[in-house]
């Protein structure tokens, strides 16, 4: 199954990354270019020299790097391997091991004697079995048929497991209704509670995946025919806490709205006679969903990620930010207004009509000193715009002319930094056209490539020129040292 899918993500991407949608690469750069960091306050400033703002920009991601501290999660590093050599011996209790693996052993000897029937006896036993440890409903079913039906509804299984050390198994508890909960001390008496709840409502998640290969060997036909349904069941709420000694450590919270029903289809067929050798293949996707949102937050040692996730008829969005004791450290949303319905009936057609897109815009700020803006506000423009570009190399056009459809291109998207905040633009990213040679003759050809355009003198750099090792020494110097604290920790 995750072969199928991973195909049909591939043949998708491989779309996507044809020559025409490579004038893209510019936009799929800013999350790095995040790191150089949407205005706030209504703010007026003097934009900075280029050679100023090197500086600027070393002295803020050096900031950046110093406020990440590797010994903040020395606890982490110590329960890791208090566990890992304090508990590498334990086992679950067998008695439900063994007798699991034996209720399977059977389902799967009832499947072969009649595998068009209906449940087998055996795995109900199985679910019966499930309820006795969970003690809150049911846990696994199967349809022993051509289509095999998983429905798992997280939070069933719940109870408490403590280490037995006389025995070295970890025991269970069934009365704990509410929660799956492990808890033990450490070496140094220290109560560690890890805590995993789930909301009982919860909404379903249905995948079906139908595979077909055809083989024709001089008029032999050989074929397979693989069909899957898989069901499963997502709490709308799940909350994972480890505690010691009461103080948090890790939180983990993730909210979710999905109702998502998925078809795959693939087919291939391999046709051989002799005179002719040739193959077709094909991917379909549907899409069927009322609303995919998604919001997760992640607290380790006062270090907060918050990530929130949303599709929707009309826009995909997406954000997510980075805290550490409370200050936020670097900030990214995008949002793509779309037409959804149209955007993925075109994808079941292997199609891309640019109408279905109707603008990008993506905002980043790190820590209040850097923000970055890129905003398409008509797609179509860009789109048209890439096509003429595309045209212009392909039938070889005179530089000038490849230039003048560069610079209409760089007209249909606004890409700017800005620094604390303030709206005075300190500089923006463009595409350039240049020449370049290459091939056994040395032939020019054209290309085009992204420059920094500095507002406080109009001057022009290559990414590659401007963010030299050189230029940026003792930020590279800053970040070896972070990850050298981090690899001494666990060293």
């Amino acid at each position: 199954m995750v072969a199928k899918m991973f195909i049909f993500v591939h043949n998708i991407y491989m779309f996507l990354t044809m020559r025409k949608f490579s004038l893209l690469k510019p936009l799929l750069l800013l999350p790095i270019l995040a790191l150089m960091g949407c205005p706030g306050n209504q703010k007026e400033a003097e934009p900075l020299t280029p050679v100023e703002s090197k500086a600027y920009l070393q002295e803020t991601g050096i900031e950046f790097m110093e406020s990440i501290k590797a010994e903040d999660h020395q606890n982490l590093v110590d329960l890791t391997n208090f566990v890992a050599d304090e508990f590498s011996g334990f086992e679950v209790d067998e008695r439900y091991v063994d007798k699991v693996s034996g209720i399977y052993q059977e389902s799967v000897e009832d499947y072969a004697k009649a595998p068009n029937a209906n449940v087998p006896a055996s795995v109900f036993e199985l679910v019966s079995l499930c309820q006795e440890i969970a003690q809150n409903g049911q846990l696994l079913t199967t349809r022993a048929t051509e289509l095999y039906t998983i429905e798992a509804a997280f939070p069933d299984l719940y109870g408490a497991f403590t280490p037995d050390y006389q025995n070295n198994v970890w025991t269970y508890d069934a009365s704990v209704k509410d929660r799956l909960e492990v808890s033990f001390q450490d070496n140094q008496n220290q109560q560690w509670i890890a805590t995993l709840k789930g909301s009982k409502e919860t909404t379903l998640l249905h995948i079906k995946a139908e595979s077909i290969y055809e083989e024709s060997w001089y008029g032999d036909v050989y074929d397979d025919h693989e069909i899957y349904d898989f069901k499963l069941r997502v709490p709308k709420e799940i909350n994972f806490d480890v505690t010691c000694d009461g103080v948090s450590v890790i939180k983990l919270t993730v909210k979710s709205n999905l109702a998502l029903d998925m078809d795959l289809y693939e087919s291939y067929k391999y046709y051989y006679d002799g005179n002719q050798d040739s193959s077709e293949d094909e991917v379909r996707l549907t899409l069927d969903y009322t609303n995919l949102n998604l919001d997760a937050s992640l607290n380790v040692n006062g270090y907060e990620t918050i990530v929130k996730n949303a599709v929707t008829q009309k826009d995909l969005t997406a954000s997510s930010e980075i805290k550490i004791a409370g200050k936020s450290m670097l900030r990214v949303q995008s949002a793509v207004a779309v037409d959804i319905d149209k955007l993925v009936s075109n994808v079941e057609d292997d199609e891309f009509d640019e109408n279905n897109v109707k603008s990008i815009s993506f905002e980043a700020d790190m820590m209040g000193d850097v923000q970055i803006k890129a905003e398409c506000p008509t797609f179509k423009l860009m789109f048209n715009a890439i096509e003429n570009v595309v045209e212009a190399e392909e039938n070889d056009l005179d530089f000038r002319e490849f230039s003048n459809r560069i610079s209409e291109l760089n007209g249909t998207y606004d890409i700017h930094v800005y620094y604390e905040g303030n709206n005075t633009v300190q500089a923006s990213v463009e595409l350039e056209a240049y020449e370049r040679q290459g091939g056994w003759n040395d032939i020019k050809y054209n290309d085009y490539r992204p420059i920094l355009v500095f507002a406080a003198d109009g001057s022009q750099y290559q990414f590659e020129n401007y963010f030299s090792e050189s230029s940026f020494s003792d930020l590279i110097d800053a970040f070896e040292e972070l990850v050298n604290s981090f690899y001494n920790l666990v060293d």
